[in-house]
């Protein structure tokens, strides 16, 4: 909101949002694609004299049923990512049913909504290009997929070095040693193509190819260090506390649609 409005529009919006009371915000980029990317989005908007028509289908918008606005992202006549203010209620908009609880988003109420000749002012559009954000926020997405697969390696690290098998620690066994290191590079080398995305996005610079980099490299990762976690535990801890493999079930299945997420549905 603060990089793409205008100040006319800051001072339209903002204020409702600088309350005592928490006020939801949302925002409507997901499309229900098995191919969808944020540069070739299906949902449309079209200059109809002094207004904008927006037409498509989104899915995974938070607190759409709560929200006041909902920022809507669509492609225009010019084949541009813009974002469109939509507020509640305008013709048009239809917001279905809650959708069902994952682990990936379950922290916050998603919904799917629809856009049916939705007809808003032509100055409801926050700004020029909303592709430059969009990549901004794709790199924010690695380092969440980051968070999510470092606690594991580090609980497995400590465990590993700590615990004993035939009269020596196991992390001094080979096998786990490499399995150990392999997980810190990977963690570091995602650490560190995020940060590389995000220093060329402070320096104003596109960031296309930064930002894909990141996110291939982190969608392999969070896959592959949280399997190689698990592998860590080895044959013994499976057969002597099944309890414990049932609880890293749900983190596993979690992990997976994290990685998922992150992974590019075009190249």
């Amino acid at each position: 909101m603060l990089v793409l409005r205008s100040d006319a529009q800051k001072k339209a919006v903002l204020p409702r949002y600088c309350g005592e009371k928490f006020v939801p915000g949302s925002a409507a980029v997901c499309e229900q694609r098995w191919d969808f990317s944020p540069a070739k989005m299906q949902t449309t908007a079209r200059r109809d004299g002094g207004a904008w028509l927006l037409e498509g289908k989104k899915c995974l918008v938070p607190l759409a049923e709560e929200a006041p606005f909902v920022v809507v992202y669509a492609r225009d006549e010019k084949d541009q990512i813009g974002a469109f203010l939509v507020p509640a209620g305008t013709p048009g908009l239809q917001i279905g049913e809650r959708a069902r609880r994952t682990s990936a988003c379950g922290r916050w109420r998603t919904y799917e909504i629809t856009l049916a000749d939705c007809r808003i002012p032509a100055d409801a559009r926050l700004g020029g290009d909303a592709a430059p954000l969009l990549r901004t926020q794709r790199r924010g997405a690695v380092g969440d997929g980051r968070r999510v697969a470092r606690p594991r390696s580090t609980t497995r690290s400590t465990t590993r070095k700590t615990a004993d098998a035939f009269g020596v620690k196991i992390a001094q066994k080979q096998a786990i040693a490499f399995m150990l290191a392999d997980m810190a590079i990977e963690i570091d080398a995602m650490r560190l193509l995020n940060w590389e995305a995000a220093w060329n996005l402070d320096q104003g610079n596109a960031s296309v190819r930064e930002v894909a980099l990141a996110r291939q490299y982190a969608a392999d990762g969070v896959m592959q260090v949280p399997t190689t976690a698990s592998r860590c535990w080895g044959s013994r801890v499976h057969r002597d506390h099944p309890s414990r493999c049932l609880r890293e079930r749900p983190w596993l299945r979690h992990v997976r649609r994290v990685g998922v997420g992150l992974r590019p549905r075009t190249r």
